[in-house]
């Protein structure tokens, strides 16, 4: 489930902050493409707990992002790391995004 939930919100959370662009762009406007993806595992969970998601993307420029994600147990523990590194690309003919 972390694996799961690590892979595709990076994108969508980089692009929050600039009005008139979206995830929902991708591929008409802009071509999003991974370039490394990683879990890490700290502590392990308990199933049937619910997990705390922190998604923050620190970085946005230059055709690149990079993302990470930290997994909280309900007790506080951090139990997981993922991060992605993305290009952004425009698509042919179009600015940047």
């Amino acid at each position: 489930m972390v694996a799961f939930a690590g892979e595709s919100y990076f994108v969508g959370t980089a692009l929050r902050p600039h009005d008139g662009v979206s995830q929902s762009q991708s591929f008409r406007r802009f071509v999003p493409a991974v370039v490394s993806h990683g879990v890490a595992y700290h502590d392990s969970p308990v199933a049937g707990e619910w997990w705390l998601y922190v998604l923050t993307v620190p970085q946005l420029a230059n055709g690149r992002l990079f993302g990470r994600g930290d997994v909280f147990a309900e007790d506080g523990r951090l139990v997981a790391s993922i991060w992605q590194e993305n290009l952004m690309r425009p698509v042919s003919g179009r600015p940047p995004a």
